[in-house]
């Protein structure tokens, strides 16, 4: 005798592969902005149909096009069984500003991924800097240019901008919009108007990061005699003695000097101050009292002070330094 037993079978006992009807990329969605040059992590939600709620594993890293340096993976997970979200993490640096676009697919269907990428902001390492031409005369219009050399530049974008003159004051550098080199490149700062007076007018710079101050020698005019900067207290040092130019000795600022120790008490509390410090000295200090905010411009001082801190800022006001 021959017996047969059947079994029969469950249809969930089948194996099922993940699939859906569509995956959806223009819809998508993703928790973070991109940036050229900014390393980037983020999640893409990409929504689908027609999920048939089988379980999914997560994908292969897929590099983006376009825009290069990112790639998407897909997030292990389970679809819903109709209308859900997969989720893909982007990670990398785009390497400049643009679309990304990924092609990507789950559960049997595929579409482009678009992800928009932002310009970043101008940044750089290093600034460093030439004034042309390097004299001007008081009372006399003056046009010239200050060149910026940088480095590390990032690629980024920046606005157009401007920085006055302080110490002797009349005078404007300009500088247009435009985009960063990526590493090293050149700025151009265009300068105009009448110096004031006679003395040192500073341009204090300020650009992607960093610093640069550029200063410009004024004569006095040959109708005119030499007045001291009349927004600037001028300290010059030499070995053990200082020498100073107040423009502020009648509005509320005292000096004293002992041999290279400067002490600055200023009850001004309408003007912002610029200290010009200059020169050498090897026991020498810098002491300001101030009831106002300040700026302290130190162009190639050096201050050594065996008792105590070279510059020493009694004031809880703002103060910028520059050099």
């Amino acid at each position: 005798m021959v017996v047969l037993i059947f079994h029969s079978c469950k249809t969930d006992d089948i194996l099922k592969t993940a699939s859906i009807s569509a995956l959806n990329c223009s819809e998508a969605t993703f928790s973070a902005t991109a940036t050229s040059g900014v390393s980037y992590t983020a999640t893409a939600s990409v929504p689908y149909t027609g999920g048939n709620g089988i379980a999914y594993p997560a994908g292969t890293a897929v590099a983006s096009s376009g825009v290069t340096g990112l790639i998407a993976t897909l997030s292990a997970g389970t679809l819903a069984s109709g209308n859900g979200i997969a989720s893909f993490v982007i990670t990398g640096t785009p390497n400049i500003a643009g679309t990304a676009s990924f092609s990507i697919e789950l559960g049997g269907q595929s579409c482009i991924l678009a992800l928009p990428v932002v310009q970043s902001k101008a940044n750089v390492s290093t600034l460093t800097g030439t004034i042309t031409p390097t004299t001007g005369t008081s009372g006399t219009a003056y046009t010239g240019i200050i060149i910026l050399d940088y480095t590390g530049g990032n690629g980024g974008t920046y606005d157009a901008s401007t920085a006055s003159s302080t110490g002797v004051e009349g005078l404007t550098a300009t500088l247009a919009a435009g985009t960063l080199a990526n590493g090293t490149g050149k700025l151009t700062y265009t300068i105009s108007g009448t110096p004031t007076s006679a003395g040192t007018a500073t341009f204090n710079i300020s650009f992607g990061g960093q610093t640069f101050t550029v200063t410009l020698t004024v004569a006095a005019g040959s109708t005119g005699t030499a007045n001291p900067a009349k927004d600037t207290v001028v300290i010059v040092y030499s070995g053990t003695t200082a020498t100073v130019n107040n423009a502020f000795s009648n509005d509320g600022v005292s000096v004293a000097v002992s041999g290279a120790d400067v002490t600055i008490t200023s009850k001004n509390t309408i003007k912002e101050i610029v200290y010009l410090l200059s020169g050498t000295a090897s026991k020498g200090s810098f002491k300001i009292y101030s009831e106002y905010k300040f700026n302290i411009t130190m162009k190639g001082v050096s201050l050594t002070n065996s008792a105590g801190p070279a510059i020493n800022i009694q004031s809880g006001k703002k103060v910028q330094l520059m050099y």
